[in-house]
């Protein structure tokens, strides 16, 4: 409801295991509103429609194209993506290669696997949680404007605080730097 702000995005990050029936990578798991992510994700909006994860519940999943080649998968192949539950445990799913991107980045590229937000929060028995609500905004000089105001809503709750994106992902900032 800001001015200013073009979009909300959550997402939920989790570390996990992927499996083809040929290896196996460590890679992050991250689960996201795939309407809303593909409107702002240039990754996303190269893809064509039918690469492209369908809803936040299915087993459809987004990989990175090195983590493709890594696994021995190809569009359509399956794969086995382990986490862990809430409870300890550890959970597995059955996904379904529907979509593949190339960030030109090798370390994302080899570890980025992305699936419906539902999806993700099943497998780790986090219904209803993210770990970041990315406020995108449509002018990056809106950023001095709106961060104080962020900053003041997240302050009515003790465990959330409002960063710039070079903060939230250092890596990535010093990647493009």
């Amino acid at each position: 409801a800001l001015d200013g702000v073009g979009a909300v995005l959550p997402r939920l990050y989790l570390p996990a295991l992927a499996q083809s029936s040929r290896d196996s990578r460590g890679i992050l798991l991250i689960g996201v509103d795939p309407r809303a992510e593909r409107r702002v994700n240039p990754f996303l909006k190269r893809l064509p429609d039918d690469a492209m994860l369908r809803d936040t519940t299915g087993r459809d999943a987004i990989i990175g194209q090195r983590l493709l080649d890594d696994l021995q998968l190809d569009l359509g192949r399956k794969l086995v993506v382990t986490a862990q539950h809430r409870d300890g445990t550890l959970h597995s799913e059955l996904l379904r290669v529907r979509g593949v991107v190339s960030t030109g980045m090798a370390e994302i590229d080899g570890s980025l696997l992305m699936v419906g937000l539902e999806r993700a929060a099943l497998l780790t028995g986090m219904p209803g949680e993210i770990h970041e609500l990315a406020v995108i905004l449509d002018r990056a000089e809106d950023e001095r404007r709106l961060a104080p105001v962020l900053a003041g809503m997240a302050a009515t709750y003790p465990d959330i605080s409002a960063v710039s994106w070079g903060e939230a992902m250092p890596n990535l900032a010093n990647a493009i730097k």
